[in-house]
């Protein structure tokens, strides 16, 4: 997956397992696509004449592999909610909107210095410019600026630490059946309908 922290391991390996490397060689960010391509290959632990390994240990860095495909809008909104697609896929104001909808969930109290507990996106941004000073010249609302606002403040764990997937039992349940059984692309579903015209001609 993208933005996992693969390339921040890959330089804490080198920075542990070699003499004097102390310098990244792996460009990290908080943003998925920060790794473009494979890389060369990078040495983290030392060969055997330098107190290593054998010949050494080297290791690829390389960008993330997303999903071809997700099966509901909510999911993908999780996705960049933690940052595992391209920041402004999805705008900020409709995540800050579901995060909104969890909080409420979870603890509407992990909010209260911003406003009393609400369900309306428009008022809870509305009272984070106020607060924050997101606002533009005339001292109107930045709701864009809010919003990136309230993502950010909840990445760093400021707004509670809860995680987005249902971890109940029934949850489980489904979605170990949907991980057997899952659903079929439009790709895949039209392949299956053109697979299956074939075979009911052949069969007249």
């Amino acid at each position: 997956m993208p933005n996992v922290g693969k390339s921040t391991v890959l330089n804490a390996l080198r920075s542990t397992g070699t003499l004097g490397r102390k310098t990244k060689v792996a460009k990290t960010g908080d943003q998925a696509g920060v790794t473009r391509k494979i890389g060369t290959s990078v040495r983290v632990v030392e060969p055997e004449e330098k107190g290593g390994v054998g010949a050494g240990v080297y290791v690829l860095d390389s960008p993330g592999v997303f999903l071809p495909y997700v099966e509901d809008g909510e999911t993908m909104i999780k996705i960049s909610l933690v940052q595992g697609i391209k920041k402004g896929l999805i705008p900020d104001e409709i995540l800050a909107d579901y995060l909104l909808y969890k909080m409420n969930l979870w603890d509407p109290h992990v909010y209260r210095r911003y406003c009393a507990p609400t369900n309306d996106i428009q008022a809870f941004l509305l009272a984070v410019a106020q607060r924050d000073g997101k606002l533009k010249a005339g001292g109107v609302p930045d709701m864009g600026e809010s919003a990136a606002r309230v993502l950010s403040e909840w990445r760093k764990g400021k707004l509670g630490r809860y995680v987005l997937d249902d971890l109940s039992d029934e949850a489980l349940r489904s979605h170990e059946l949907m991980v057997t059984s899952p659903p079929l692309s439009l790709n895949q579903g039209r392949k299956a309908w053109k697979e299956q015209r074939k075979e009911n001609s052949i069969s007249k």
